[in-house]
């Protein structure tokens, strides 16, 4: 059945509020064929011409600047394009490619259209019945075969939000809406899903709901059964991804909803992964948990429903299993996490997991040895505490666990043959070793400095050359993490001493002319600034020295040193 609008619908009683603007029967005229072709359109040619008339009408809307729309005549157009075209569209597989310029444009003009509505008076229509242009945006959310205008309307409905009064009234409008819009964890295009967590995470931070998640709101129940579902495609972790990094934002946006999240037993959902140890989803959950642990409320929430007890059983009971090399790195990233944002948890609840990470490093090397040795590096930058904690923990055999460690990464960075994971990792861990906590007092501070340079001594004397040696590398791949390491001592009394007494080291570092990477010119400044705000650069450098490198950082890190000819009279 061929649909078209009607064109010219008391046309005449709002085109003589245009004045020298475009009159409403054209539009009305282009709106109609918009909506003709729309209806019927099958072809690559038949989009080719409704991008043309969208073109066209997009035009004539903005060419005079802002346009007034009268809302009693345009508002059954829209209504009847979003309620009955939009949803007949067919889109064959032919012209799908094409579908998605036009579904842009489509977006677009609709946009422009509800946001020109007005009434008699010149009041936007929006500001007297928000209830239509909410209603209208639900409509754009459930057009079947065009992923952008569904897109758009949910973008619309967190938008409508902006400059609102916080009043019951209000509320009592876009809190129903949050459950239709719980429906878009389920698409199969990603960009329509983010549109409609978006706009859930705008309402409710806008009208400040700290409940969300209360077992009585019909927004809860509506996530309780989405949650696990596949999508309309037929994944099915991929919604459970969506659902826990919504419900991580909303814990970061409230913690008021954490004991809601464990009272509706959303946790159990992810969890029954860890039983069915179906690879690819365990990861997913990992990645999930990781997310979560990334703050406090994530991490209480994890301890409340016995994830980090799940976690660390999981590990313990699955550690020479063959599928551990597949999912180990996962789980081990949730403690990296730990490590980064937590130590002092680490520290006190996760011995087992630190003994085992200490196992994983010393008879392995694959992803799950290398991801155990990141997670010691983290656990000695980001705390005072957590490298104290290294520095002195006992194995039951009466080692020192920080020296097998030690012994171990110098022996894989000064390494020059055979790679595998803990190799490549490797200087990026002795970068984290070595680096200064920032912000300490002097007394602490030093006291970390001796640990510092003590580690670094236990890895070998070979160490340094051995850096060297990779930064005068020319691949960049092999300079970077090596200057990086060397970022990360320049401030270090202890370690300028090292620089000083490596030969060649520091005519390295001042040669300018060895580098042509920017990337690597900065770093090298990098070290070179950080010796020299130092407070120990001229207890351990020569004065000579001294100059050359405050020199280097005066001059910044892309300097060039000017090239000059000299004419002589007679030459050729």
């Amino acid at each position: 059945m061929q649909l078209v609008m009607d064109s010219n619908d008391s046309a005449t009683q709002s085109s003589s509020r245009f004045g020298n603007t475009t009159s409403d029967v054209l539009l009305s005229a282009l709106f109609s064929k918009i909506c003709d072709i729309f209806a019927k359109a099958h072809t690559a040619a038949d989009l080719q011409n409704l991008r043309k008339l969208l073109s066209d009408i997009t035009y004539e809307i903005t060419k005079y600047g802002t346009l007034s729309l009268l809302a009693d005549i345009w508002k059954p157009k829209l209504h009847r394009f979003s309620n009955e075209i939009l949803p007949r569209v067919q889109v064959a597989p032919t012209v799908a490619i094409h579908i998605q310029d036009v579904e842009n444009d489509v977006a677009n003009l609709i946009d422009v259209l509800t946001e020109s509505l007005t009434d008699a008076n010149g009041v936007k229509d929006v500001q007297i019945n928000l209830p239509w242009h909410l209603e209208f945006a639900v409509l754009c959310t459930k057009v079947p075969a065009l992923p952008r205008v569904r897109a758009f309307g949910y973008r619309k409905i967190g938008r409508l939000r902006n400059g609102l009064e916080i009043s019951p009234e209000n509320l009592s409008l876009f809190l129903p809406i949050t459950s239709t819009s719980a429906e878009g964890f389920r698409e199969d295009e990603s960009y329509v899903a983010v549109a409609a967590e978006t706009s859930i995470l705008q309402i409710c931070q806008h009208f400040h709901i700290t409940n969300i998640l209360r077992p009585n709101f019909h927004f809860a129940a509506r996530i309780v059964d989405i949650v696990d579902k596949p999508t309309r495609g037929g994944s099915r972790d991929v919604v459970n991804f969506r659902i826990f990094d919504f419900l991580d934002k909303l814990l970061i946006q409230s913690a008021d909803n954490l004991p809601y999240v464990v009272q509706l037993g959303l946790m159990e959902h992810l969890y029954k992964t860890f039983r069915n140890m179906d690879l690819l989803v365990l990861a997913n959950a990992s990645e999930i948990m990781c997310q979560f642990a990334q703050h406090s409320t994530g991490l209480q929430l994890l301890e409340e429903s016995g994830g980090m007890d799940l976690a660390e059983n999981t590990i313990m009971s699955k550690k020479n299993e063959r599928e551990f090399e597949y999912f180990g790195p996962y789980l081990m990233r949730m403690y990296i996490t730990l490590a980064r944002k937590f130590p002092e948890y680490c520290i006190l609840k996760c011995e087992k997991v630190i003994l085992l990470a200490g196992q994983l490093v010393f008879d392995r090397t694959d992803h799950s040895a290398a991801a155990a040795l990141e997670f010691f590096g983290q656990l000695a930058s980001c705390s005072v505490a957590g490298k104290r904690y290294l520095h002195n923990l006992i194995l039951s055999t009466g080692e020192r666990l920080i020296d097998k460690l030690l012994k171990l990464l110098g022996r894989r960075v000064t390494s020059t043959s055979g790679k595998d994971s803990v190799t490549d990792n490797s200087i990026h861990v002795l970068e984290l070793f070595v680096k200064r906590i920032e912000g300490l007092e002097p007394p602490t501070d030093s006291e970390l400095q001796v640990i510092s340079s003590l580690w670094f001594e236990s890895m070998g004397d070979k160490v340094l050359m051995a850096l060297f040696q990779k930064a005068c590398n020319p691949f960049k791949d092999v300079k970077l993490p090596v200057l990086m390491v060397f970022r990360a001592m320049a401030d270090q009394k202890w370690a300028q001493i090292k620089f000083r007494e490596e030969p060649g080291l520091i005519e390295y570092l001042l040669n300018r002319q060895a580098e042509v990477d920017t990337d690597i010119k900065q770093l090298k400044f990098d070290v070179i600034e950080s010796m020299v705000k130092s407070n120990s650069l001229t207890e351990v450098f020569d004065s000579v020295t001294v100059v050359r490198l405050k020199e280097y950082v005066r001059d910044g890190p892309f300097y060039m040193q000017g090239q000059y000819q000299v004419a002589f009279e007679g030459g050729a």
